[in-house]
């Protein structure tokens, strides 16, 4: 907003002395220069909602948006808490960016091998994971899920995975790849 829109809509009294008064009119200016950060941001605000573009500090809020927090906090975990728990995490920033990006998707997906194993590989980057549905007549409500050797390390995250994303009434169990 520039400071002639801002002198606009003052009262009457004010726009009378605005040519002969330097302090309002220095006023108006700051007021025009305090608009500046806020229309710019307006101008490019899709920005702000794309998951691969948006500021860092962000992207804890929109995983919030899409269901996604528990991947590095707790459900009861304030916003500032599971910024701060992502942060801690160790989960990239690239990484937390493109499952907002395939939330979506997953949504769609979840429950399914499939879904399953491109989770785990959009959250961890590493691919050739696999799930095994049934082992056999005796146990039918169990996955194998199987894990690459380059994913090893990110054991906790796999197992939050896959508890949050595999039907409620099978069990699982992680072997090598």
């Amino acid at each position: 907003m520039k400071a002639g829109e801002i002198a606009a809509v003052l009262p009457a009294v004010f726009r009378d002395i605005l040519p002969n008064d330097p302090t309002l009119a220095a006023l108006l200016d700051i007021s025009e220069a305090l608009q500046d950060p806020v229309e710019l941001r307006l101008a490019d605000l899709s920005l702000v909602f794309n998951a691969l573009v948006t500021d860092d500090r962000f992207a804890p809020m929109l995983a919030g948006w899409v269901d996604l927090v528990w991947l590095y906090a707790d459900d009861d975990a304030e916003l500032e808490t599971a910024a701060q728990a992502w942060s801690d995490s160790g989960i990239p920033a690239g990484r937390l960016r493109l499952l907002i990006g395939a939330a979506h998707t997953l949504s769609q997906e979840r429950g399914t091998a499939r879904g399953l194993v491109r989770f785990l590989e959009i959250a961890t980057g590493v691919t050739g994971f696999g799930v095994d549905d049934a082992l056999g007549p005796d146990t039918p409500f169990h996955l194998r899920v199987r894990v690459p050797a380059a994913a090893a390390s990110q054991v906790t995250l796999i197992e939050r995975i896959v508890n949050a994303e595999k039907p409620a009434y099978v069990t699982w169990e992680a072997v090598p790849a």
